[in-house]
């Protein structure tokens, strides 16, 4: 009996999904029961947003198998990136910078975030093409970011389509080829299952700024590998987008029947609609994208 693949899925397993889970689950455990009573209402999402940064390091380390200083790959940037922006945007639950001064940095973030991730392809482009690749990749993912970001401290719906894309974005890239995106990806979507977890259906800890900032970025930055660097399909990628925008129809569909869209059915539905897209996703994948072997 062979017992190397059995080995080897269930080393793939640890890292993707159980050491990542372990982290999250002791992490708000341990703030939620110890730390709650002395913080205030305001602080909580510094939890959640400590506990995703550490668990998603946790996973990179335990799958990429280093940090690489200084950065020599796009996937090198990762951690880096999502490691600054916490205490950035810790400030920001902390003492509330307001709306314009937080769109500029969220709008600074993404380019910048975009451009050292995109260097090698933007340098092989005509300026204007490479310019308007810039502006289409930070203006995505400013806007999802921005939206995210404006239902952070109200509900968990935000991390309900963040974990489904994820589990996507995780799926569609081994399909395609790329193990490496797809435990990143699936690590992620276990951190924010695990996460969800503590936050429904009563929320006790939501992302705030800050956690929203880690996984955005996160996400982004796996996406955007994929699509540039793996060759993720521009349609496969553009229902991944489409999925995450599930919040707007159930939102809207709430508040006309009058229901909570801050309550437990909101991030059920939320989850549903996001599903459609990336199934459909998933599908064509395996339809028209897979890797033909040598017949």
């Amino acid at each position: 009996m062979n017992l190397f693949p059995s080995a080897v899925m269930t080393s793939l397993l640890l890292q993707t999904v159980a050491w990542p889970m372990l982290v999250v689950m002791s992490g708000l455990a341990m703030g939620l029961g110890i730390l709650r009573r002395m913080a205030s209402p305001g602080t909580l999402p510094l939890i959640s947003a400590l506990t995703i940064c550490a668990a998603m390091l946790t996973a990179y380390h335990l799958i990429y198998g280093k940090f690489t200083l200084p950065p020599l790959q796009a996937l090198d940037w990762m951690p880096l990136l999502i490691a600054a922006a916490l205490p950035v945007y810790a400030m920001d639950d902390l003492f509330d910078f307001g709306a314009a001064t937080r769109f500029v940095l969220m709008a600074a973030t993404v380019v910048l975030a975009a451009v050292l991730l995109l260097r090698p392809v933007l340098g092989q482009l005509p300026l204007m093409h490479a310019a308007w690749v810039l502006t289409a990749v930070s203006g995505l993912w400013l806007a999802a970011w921005v939206y995210f970001d404006r239902h952070a401290l109200h509900n968990a719906n935000s991390g309900m389509t963040l974990l489904v894309v994820s589990a996507g974005t995780a799926i569609v890239s081994v399909l395609t080829g790329s193990t490496l995106l797809g435990q990143l990806g699936g690590a992620l979507a276990a951190v924010l299952g695990a996460w969800l977890l503590w936050n429904w259906p009563r929320p006790h800890a939501l992302l705030g700024h800050s956690g929203t900032a880690v996984a955005v970025l996160a996400l982004g930055c796996v996406m955007l590998v994929g699509r540039f660097y793996s060759a993720t399909p521009l349609r496969i990628n553009a229902l991944l987008l489409v999925a995450l925008a599930a919040n707007v129809p159930v939102t809207y569909l709430l508040r006309r029947s009058g229901r909570n869209p801050d309550g437990p059915l909101a991030v059920v539905l939320t989850g549903a609609a996001a599903l459609v897209p990336v199934a459909l996703a998933v599908v064509l994948t395996v339809m028209f994208y897979m890797p033909q072997g040598d017949e």
